[in-house]
């Protein structure tokens, strides 16, 4: 059993009560073979939980850290002040603008994997460039694409406080999401469910795309 703050846990649960039309069809979330993972030589894992704001990365991200005792890293604390200061006022990011961004979490990555400490990170992961910047970071690596109706999204955001980010840019990154069920090591997770059953979606697939996770997590303990 996952615990996770009841508060949130309440609130996920609230917003999620009825089921609602995901984005994406059933066909796209259909699972390709467990077996699909980047760079799968090394011990040391990065498991990155991606989707648009809203979608609930940081939450479903901090939760299997606790779970599989990773290192959780939030890819929002990697923005500069600056960028930071522009989603607030409700100005999208350019490419150019996060380049630099996924560069330095990168640079984080590399050492995580030099240290061999196994992570669970939250990133957008909107751009396929993005993603592919991330799958040459020396660990062992899968994608959980979380994906769920617009509007469940955004009464999330709308409900959201203390975060920089404004509620008014989920267009703009449903805009620039660019679709990555056809890449290979990347697991569809429908967020619709109540939180513990999207944490057990996770957790399955986790355990079956990444066998060796629970010998891995004691390694960092």
């Amino acid at each position: 059993m996952i615990a996770l703050p009841k508060a949130r846990v309440i609130l996920y649960n609230k917003l999620v009560s009825q089921p609602l039309q995901t984005t994406l069809t059933r066909k796209d979330f259909h699972m390709r073979r467990y077996n699909s993972i980047s760079n799968p030589e090394p011990t040391s894992q990065l498991i990155i939980v991606m989707g648009v704001s809203g979608s609930g990365k940081s939450t479903l991200a901090q939760a299997l850290a606790a779970h599989y005792l990773y290192t959780y890293l939030d890819g929002d604390n990697f923005h500069s002040a600056e960028a930071r200061e522009l989603m607030s006022k409700n100005v999208a990011l350019t490419d150019k603008e996060r380049d630099p961004w996924v560069a330095t979490l990168k640079r984080h990555l590399e050492h995580c994997a030099s240290e061999k400490t196994s992570v669970i990170l939250a990133f957008s992961g909107l751009k396929r460039k993005h993603r592919n910047e991330l799958r040459q970071t020396g660990l062992r690596t899968i994608f959980l694409f979380l994906n769920g109706d617009k509007s469940l999204i955004q009464a999330r955001l709308n409900n959201r406080q203390g975060h920089f980010m404004s509620p008014l840019l989920l267009d703009s990154q449903f805009n620039s999401l660019e679709n990555p069920t056809g890449e290979a090591d990347v697991y569809g997770i429908n967020i619709w469910p109540t939180l513990e059953q999207v944490l057990n979606q996770a957790v399955t697939v986790v355990d079956k795309a990444l066998p060796i996770v629970g010998s891995a997590a004691l390694a960092n303990v």
